[in-house]
């Protein structure tokens, strides 16, 4: 049995400030639901106005302490344990520390054997966080540190850490989640991480073992630069986890997109229905949209990535030169970042590209087709307006001249079959009955001579594509 010494439990918790198409309102009640996370009741109205101060009047792109002058928000339970909230604004994220120690572990020890002082601290963290929104929770990390007697030996630190992770985390198997450990202010630092993608369960925790109390706080003095280093781990695995999404949206749209190609593929050179084609249009736009819009948030994914893997890099040197130790331990995230997560994201950018670039053309494709058919449907329509017309005027020229046309007066206009149907039903007077049979006759004529030369260009074009099917046929060509 192992007694340790001034046990702590920190929280690292991330969460958007807005997502993305929020108005001012919902940001709003995104703060005020934030407030609540950080220990604020009805009678907090003090650090209430601080905070909304401090959140509304710096710029967007400021680290501000969200309580300001006085930082953080003491809390005490059970004469036992003692914590503090202390909330920030990192850019577009809400970042909370929530710190609880045990106090009087001297008179009430804390030993390896029972971890039940363990469980105490993890649900008292845990109620100081309530429940938040998943879909706004970018990341948490858990911090446990504590001093360890002198004539223990670094050996027996991995068996140790191992107990309070399972403890900590008793559904996913430490041995196997480890990532890294080393050297760290003359303790150890110990490195756990588990990702499960299909169950989205993500864990990301540290254990600190120190000789003695003034290493734990002086441990305490680094916690503004761990609040930025884990920022920037969890904004890289979050952009990552965005773009696997997106990828997946991207290739669901694939087989509509193609099916859309298909019902136009017979489009060019052949008529069509009009109507049915600009449906189609009108899903093919849509999807265009869509698509290009996932696939600019898909490469935006690569550079939020590259950004945070930078800004991680560089504040991970500021810690290791202001402490003097390597803390090879925290490099995991880097490598996955440089060598794995970017890299992926622009070959899923690369492989998918093209789809949008066959979508624009097919926009574009059945936008001219349809221009055409309308232009070529309207050309014959003129021309058959064309013809009538000659052909009537023809029939005109062709009644009035015929000696079949013996109709001097109005008398025999309206002896004339069509003159007395005119008369008889229309009540066309008899002084207008010689110029309305004449009219009607070269309708009539009109009609008659347009259907035959209607007819026959139909047998001419129908005679043409026969032949050019039978030479087709014979040369396969």
């Amino acid at each position: 049995m192992i007694n340790l010494h001034y046990p702590t439990l920190d929280v690292f918790f991330y969460e958007l400030r807005a997502s993305l198409g929020d108005d001012d309102t919902k940001i709003q009640q995104h703060a005020e639901s934030f407030m609540r996370h950080c220990g604020l009741c009805a009678e907090d109205t003090e650090l209430k106005r601080i905070f909304l101060k401090q959140n509304q009047s710096h710029g967007e792109h400021n680290d501000v302490d969200l309580f300001g002058d006085k930082q953080i928000k003491a809390f005490s339970q059970d004469n036992r344990y003692q914590g503090y909230y202390y909330p920030q604004r990192l850019n577009d994220v809400y970042a909370l520390l929530v710190d609880c120690s045990i106090e009087n572990s001297e008179t009430e020890p804390c030993t390896t054997d029972d971890l039940s002082w363990l469980q105490g601290l993890k649900d008292i963290v845990q109620a100081k966080l309530g429940d938040y929104e998943s879909q706004k929770i970018i990341g948490a990390t858990w911090m446990l540190s504590f001093a360890i007697p002198a004539a223990i030996e670094t050996k027996h630190y991995d068996k140790i850490a191992a107990s309070c992770c399972q403890k900590l985390l008793p559904e996913i198997s430490c041995q196997q989640s480890v990532v890294g450990k080393g050297e760290f202010l003359n303790g150890y630092l110990f490195e756990y991480w588990h990702y499960d993608p299909s169950t989205e369960e993500r864990h990301h925790l540290i254990i600190g073992i120190y000789p003695d109390k003034n290493t734990i706080e002086t441990l305490a003095a680094y916690y503004d630069e761990f609040i930025n280093l884990f920022h920037y781990r969890h904004k890289i695995l979050w952009a990552y986890r965005q773009s696997v999404d997106l990828k997946q949206s991207l290739i669901a749209a694939i087989p509509e997109v193609r099916r859309c190609r298909k019902e136009v593929k017979t489009v060019s050179g052949a008529e069509f229905n009009i109507p049915e084609v600009e449906r189609t249009l009108a899903i093919a736009r849509e999807k265009q949209f869509d698509y290009a819009e996932e696939l600019r948030l898909l490469i935006d994914q690569k550079h939020t990535i590259d950004i945070n893997l930078h800004n991680y890099q560089q504040r991970l040197q500021r810690i290791r030169q202001k402490s003097e130790a390597q803390l090879i331990s925290l490099d995991d995230i880097a490598k996955l970042a440089e060598n794995r997560y970017s890299l992926q994201i622009q070959k899923d950018y690369d492989n998918l590209s093209p789809e949008l670039d066959l979508l624009d053309k097919l926009v574009m494709h059945i936008h001219v087709s349809i221009g055409l058919q309308k232009e070529q449907r309207d050309r014959k329509f003129i021309q058959r307006i064309e013809i009538f017309g000659l052909v009537f005027a023809l029939g005109a020229i062709i009644v009035a001249t015929s000696g079949n046309f013996p109709i001097n007066s109005p008398d025999d206009a309206l002896n004339h079959p069509i003159g007395n149907f005119l008369f008889e039903y229309l009540y066309i007077p008899k002084e207008w009955l010689k110029a309305s049979i004449l009219i009607t006759l070269s309708i009539i004529g009109a009609i008659v001579l347009t259907s035959l030369i209607l007819l026959l260009l139909y047998t001419f074009r129908t005679l043409k594509t026969v032949t050019m099917a039978i030479f087709k046929k014979m040369f396969g060509k």
